[in-house]
């Protein structure tokens, strides 16, 4: 075998061999630096205002609080928040901040007041992204905050 094949052949199967590794690594990174969503909640007891108290009949009412952080390295649109049923389903609440784009580190504060209508019906919470892709809090997680 002449010595400039052999060459050859040796540079031909490090330039494939490298490329492979770059092209493994470039969509590990992809799929590692996307951005994540971390979803913390808590329900908590507040005065209702003199209207609700006069439509509702009630004095204390229970809001869901979502914090949503963006903990991942890249740029996440929250489109929807919501809840699922055990029986299957769920819904979304209304809310007119959305959809809302974070940034990395960035939070967001969102508030569902009218959770005493559905909240020994729900399973969980979410919040969901523009891919479509949801993170859970399962509602026995959720701190309670009792006190008015």
């Amino acid at each position: 075998m002449n010595i400039e094949i052999l060459i050859t052949l040796i540079i031909a199967i490090y330039g494939a061999a490298l490329s492979t590794f770059v092209f493994i690594f470039n969509i590990y990174k992809y799929r590692s630096d996307s951005g994540k969503l971390k979803l913390e909640c808590e329900i908590e007891k507040y005065k209702a205002d003199e209207d609700e108290q006069e439509e509702e009949g009630v004095d204390i009412k229970k809001r869901l609080v979502y914090l949503i952080t963006n903990i991942g390295k890249r740029q996440v649109l929250v489109t929807a928040i919501g809840a699922t049923f055990p029986e299957g389903g769920g819904c979304e609440f209304v809310n007119e901040n959305l959809p809302k784009m974070l940034q990395p580190g960035e939070f967001v504060e969102e508030i569902y007041n009218k959770f005493l209508n559905i909240e020994g019906e729900i399973d969980s919470v979410y919040v969901q992204e523009s891919t479509g892709k949801r993170y859970f809090l399962n509602i026995e997680k959720i701190p309670r905050f009792l006190s008015a």
